[in-house]
C-alpha cells in the first residue's frame, strides 16, 4: 500500500558553525539564510560578495519522520528538483550521493534499525 507523506515541516539547517535554525521546508541555501537574517539580499549592491562564505560550506538539512508500521507499506525518500551535489544520510548511514535531479531511495529496510 502506498501512502505519501509530505515532509514540509520540522526541518533545520546548519553548517556546523552557525546555530541550527528551523525551516518549514528545504529550499536553496541563500534563500534560507536570507530569511534568517544571516545574509543580506544577494541581488542588492555588493551583498553577493559578503555572502561568499556560504559557498564552501557543507550544509545539512535535518528532519524526523515516522516509518510505516504495516508490513506491506514501503518507505521512500524522494528529493524533488535538487541542484548541486548532495548526500542523503539516514541515521548516520550514507544512502545516496547525487548531483541535481530528483533522487529517490527506498528506506523501508531501515525501519527496524
Amino acid at each position: 500500500m502506498a501512502i505519501t507523506r509530505n515532509l514540509c515541516e520540522g526541518w533545520t539547517l546548519d553548517d556546523g558553525v552557525i546555530r541550527p535554525f528551523e525551516l518549514e521546508r528545504p529550499m536553496d541555501i541563500m534563500s534560507a539564510l536570507a530569511m534568517q537574517g544571516e545574509v543580506e539580499d544577494i541581488f542588492q549592491g555588493m551583498n553577493c560578495r559578503a555572502a561568499q562564505w556560504t559557498q564552501g560550506q557543507t550544509w545539512r538539512y535535518r528532519t524526523r519522520f515516522e516509518m510505516p508500521e504495516e508490513e506491506d507499506e514501503r518507505a521512500e525518500i524522494v528529493l524533488y528538483r535538487t541542484r548541486g551535489k548532495g548526500r542523503l544520510i539516514l541515521n548516520g548511514h550514507p544512502l545516496l550521493e547525487f548531483e541535481g535531479g530528483s533522487p529517490r531511495v527506498d528506506v523501508t529496510a531501515w525501519g527496524n534499525r
